[in-house]
């Protein structure tokens, strides 16, 4: 009898253990923790190679190592490709700038000048695999030996058809002041394009142009600097101007 005792007595112990195991399983917690169990279970066969990602049987680790390389080097081409380069300046060397006459102004007190031009120049878009879409290039001229702004222009909304060494037409405003008549800047610019008299020659002009450029698909705002030498002034000054 007692033996018959102990018999129930450790199946009602199973069956209790039995009743907290199911409470415990259908519990959140323990739910959590089967769903836990299976995750470790599956990523395990991936990792050996046993089973696919995500219930496809073919996406191995191997597999996945191979899609991913191929679809980087796939990525890099298509970046490598279609991200934009910023070209390259020049002067156009036979006329580097053109003036607009009916602007010119020159005085010597008070001490300035003042018109409006273009800078002809040639943008070499040849890196680059796509047309270069300008929204805006920022110019700045500058009297190359005083290191002075001598104008600045923008120029707007504008695109560089792909792998040539394309002409563009900048368009700036010239304008310089300063305390008197003897400041090398204003003289430079004086000596260059005044009044030529028998027996005399005008000096060249020295120029450096920066450039910062927007250009659409770049985050970044490119910066160029070209400069040209002995240039010759594109219009005269008359006798009585200055």
């Amino acid at each position: 009898m007692s033996g018959f005792t102990a018999r129930r007595v450790a199946i009602s112990d199973e069956f209790a253990r039995w009743q907290r195991g199911e409470l415990h399983d259908m519990s959140r917690r323990g739910q959590s923790e089967v769903r836990k169990e299976k995750r470790t279970a599956a990523w395990r066969s991936w990792t050996r190679d046993q089973k696919g990602l995500c219930g496809a049987r073919w996406l191995t680790r191997k597999t996945l190592v191979f899609v991913l390389f191929f679809f980087f080097v796939a990525l890099a081409i298509i970046l490598f490709i279609t991200i934009p380069r910023a070209p390259s300046f020049t002067f156009y060397v036979t006329e580097p700038f053109t003036v607009n006459n009916g602007t010119i102004a020159f005085s010597r007190t008070p001490t300035n000048f003042s018109f409006a031009g273009n800078l002809n120049l040639f943008a070499d878009s040849t890196p680059s695999y796509l047309p270069v879409h300008f929204s805006n290039i920022e110019a700045t001229l500058y009297d190359l030996s005083t290191s002075e702004v001598i104008a600045t222009g923008n120029y707007g909304n504008h695109v560089i058809p792909r792998q040539q060494n394309a002409p563009v037409v900048l368009p700036v405003e010239f304008s310089y002041s300063a305390l008197n008549s003897s400041d090398p800047t204003w003289n430079n610019m004086y000596n260059a394009c005044g009044h030529i008299w028998p027996g005399t020659n005008r000096t060249g002009l020295m120029l450096q142009l920066e450039l910062r450029m927007s250009i659409i698909g770049l985050v970044t705002h490119p910066f160029s600097q070209t400069q040209i030498s002995n240039v010759e002034c594109p219009f005269e000054l008359s006798s009585t101007s200055v």
